[in-house]
């Protein structure tokens, strides 16, 4: 897990270099509209490996506040120059009270979590009853998922640590963590060497099984 974290820290500084493209502001898009179709509008929830809260800023609202943990120090010091509450943790430990929040999400966490189960399992004793978690991870059977597992076989690159997953796996540890699967959304139809035109949309599954990205709500059961 430290050198996980060590990767994360030496990629803070560049980390929204590629959001700020023509296909990261796509996939950015993409991503926040799967995230606004799944979580509660209002309420006070928390982002779990939140990076430099790229996305808390954009999901935060006057009814919706998010608060941003990350266990990298580099990514938090960028999420709290942004005015977000920020705090350092992991999420097989998370620091903050039990059955407080009205939902958690994560966005490209679970592919660097050792053990999935263990994490979210840990997560469910922070909702409270009813309350959401929504996982949002890279289609391993997509042209994106083929793509990172390719770049994966760098060494100076950041997804040499990860494992990643088709819906049907990461629903898997989310029902063995004590989740029942509520939705599931496909966001990305868009392949990376592709051109983006017009808004990104969502897709059931049997839409677009081999969309780029994946959401799924789970609620705890």
């Amino acid at each position: 897990m430290e050198n996980v974290i060590e990767a994360f820290d030496r990629s803070a500084g560049t980390y929204e270099d590629w959001y700020r493209t023509p296909m990261g502001r796509y996939v950015l898009r993409a991503e926040v509209k799967g995230l606004e179709a799944l979580l509660p509008r209002e309420g006070v929830g928390v982002e779990i490996g939140s990076g430099t809260g790229i996305f808390a800023e954009l999901l935060t609202g006057e009814r919706r506040k998010i608060l941003c943990v990350d266990p990298s120090a580099e990514m938090a010091l960028r999420s709290k120059g942004k005015a977000l509450p920020t705090i350092l943790g992991v999420a097989e430990e998370p620091p903050l009270k039990p059955h407080s929040m009205d939902f958690i999400y994560l966005v490209t966490v679970i592919e660097f979590l050792l053990n999935p189960e263990e994490a979210l399992s840990s997560l469910r004793s922070l909702l409270k009853p009813g309350a959401p978690l929504v996982l949002l991870a890279i289609n391993r059977k997509s042209p994106w998922g083929r793509a990172y597992m390719e770049a994966g076989k760098r060494r100076d690159s950041i997804f040499r640590y990860a494992r990643f997953y088709t819906p049907e796996e990461a629903s898997t540890p989310l029902r063995k963590a004590g989740y029942r699967i509520a939705e599931v959304l496909m966001a990305l139809d868009v392949p990376p060497n592709g051109t983006p035109s017009g808004e990104p949309k969502l897709y059931a599954p049997e839409e677009l099984r081999d969309a780029g990205v994946f959401l799924i709500k789970g609620i705890p059961s």
